[in-house]
Protein backbone atom coordinates (compact mmCIF):
# COMPACT_ATOMS: atom_id res chain seq x y z
CA UNK A 1 0.00 0.00 0.00
CA UNK A 2 1.82 3.10 -0.97
CA UNK A 3 2.20 5.68 1.92
CA UNK A 4 -0.43 8.63 2.41
CA UNK A 5 0.85 11.71 1.57
CA UNK A 6 -0.31 14.91 2.77
CA UNK A 7 -1.54 15.84 -1.10
CA UNK A 8 -3.45 12.90 -1.26
CA UNK A 9 -5.38 13.45 2.18
CA UNK A 10 -4.75 17.18 2.30
CA UNK A 11 -3.37 19.03 5.55
CA UNK A 12 -4.12 21.48 8.53
CA UNK A 13 -7.58 22.59 10.18
CA UNK A 14 -10.25 20.26 9.15
CA UNK A 15 -8.00 17.43 6.88
CA UNK A 16 -9.05 13.79 7.40
CA UNK A 17 -8.11 11.58 10.23
CA UNK A 18 -5.67 9.61 8.88
CA UNK A 19 -5.51 5.93 10.48
CA UNK A 20 -3.91 2.20 10.74
CA UNK A 21 -6.97 -0.16 9.87
CA UNK A 22 -6.71 -2.41 12.62
CA UNK A 23 -7.28 -5.90 10.80
CA UNK A 24 -4.35 -5.23 7.45
CA UNK A 25 -2.55 -2.44 8.89
CA UNK A 26 -3.39 -0.16 5.93
CA UNK A 27 -3.77 3.64 5.92
CA UNK A 28 -7.25 4.89 5.81
CA UNK A 29 -9.18 7.83 6.40
CA UNK A 30 -12.14 8.35 8.63
CA UNK A 31 -15.21 10.50 7.42
CA UNK A 32 -18.52 11.19 8.92
CA UNK A 33 -21.76 9.82 7.46
CA UNK A 34 -25.55 9.45 7.67
CA UNK A 35 -26.29 5.73 7.77
CA UNK A 36 -29.92 4.02 6.55
CA UNK A 37 -31.25 4.47 9.85
CA UNK A 38 -31.18 8.39 9.87
CA UNK A 39 -28.19 8.35 12.23
CA UNK A 40 -24.76 9.79 12.07
CA UNK A 41 -21.50 7.07 12.11
CA UNK A 42 -18.12 7.09 10.98
CA UNK A 43 -17.14 4.97 8.01
CA UNK A 44 -13.07 4.18 6.96
CA UNK A 45 -11.90 4.97 3.45
CA UNK A 46 -8.93 4.25 0.94
CA UNK A 47 -6.61 7.15 1.07
CA UNK A 48 -6.49 6.87 -2.64
CA UNK A 49 -8.80 7.87 -5.54
CA UNK A 50 -10.39 5.39 -7.21
CA UNK A 51 -13.18 4.86 -10.15
CA UNK A 52 -14.59 2.36 -8.59
CA UNK A 53 -15.17 4.76 -5.87
CA UNK A 54 -18.81 5.33 -4.14
CA UNK A 55 -18.18 7.84 -1.99
CA UNK A 56 -17.38 11.73 -2.56
CA UNK A 57 -15.55 13.44 0.91
CA UNK A 58 -16.28 16.77 1.81
CA UNK A 59 -15.29 19.26 4.17
CA UNK A 60 -18.11 21.56 6.19
CA UNK A 61 -17.70 25.28 7.33
CA UNK A 62 -17.12 23.41 10.40
CA UNK A 63 -14.02 21.28 9.69
CA UNK A 64 -15.71 18.00 9.64
CA UNK A 65 -15.15 15.39 6.82
CA UNK A 66 -18.12 13.91 5.59
CA UNK A 67 -18.52 10.73 3.41
CA UNK A 68 -21.63 11.33 0.53
CA UNK A 69 -23.00 8.08 -1.62
CA UNK A 70 -22.97 9.14 -5.18
CA UNK A 71 -25.39 7.05 -6.73
CA UNK A 72 -23.92 5.20 -10.12
CA UNK A 73 -26.10 7.15 -12.24
CA UNK A 74 -24.38 10.11 -11.04
CA UNK A 75 -20.66 9.19 -10.79
CA UNK A 76 -18.44 10.75 -13.54
CA UNK A 77 -14.77 10.43 -14.12
CA UNK A 78 -14.24 13.90 -13.01
CA UNK A 79 -15.25 13.10 -9.22
CA UNK A 80 -12.55 12.06 -7.20
CA UNK A 81 -14.64 9.40 -5.19
CA UNK A 82 -13.11 6.84 -2.52
CA UNK A 83 -13.72 3.37 -1.92
CA UNK A 84 -14.95 2.23 1.54
CA UNK A 85 -11.95 0.88 3.07
CA UNK A 86 -14.03 -2.30 4.77
CA UNK A 87 -14.34 -3.28 0.72
CA UNK A 88 -10.73 -3.90 0.14
CA UNK A 89 -9.40 -4.97 3.44
CA UNK A 90 -7.90 -7.97 2.63
CA UNK A 91 -8.40 -9.38 5.74
CA UNK A 92 -12.03 -8.58 5.98
CA UNK A 93 -14.60 -10.79 4.00
CA UNK A 94 -16.93 -9.33 1.47
CA UNK A 95 -19.81 -6.66 3.31
CA UNK A 96 -22.45 -7.11 0.51
CA UNK A 97 -22.17 -10.44 -1.22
Amino acid sequence: MPNVSEKAVGSGVGAPKVATCRDCGAEVLWARRIKKDGTVGNLPFDPVHSPEGTHQLRRTKDGEIWADWISPKQRHLSQTLRTVHLDTCPMRPPRNG
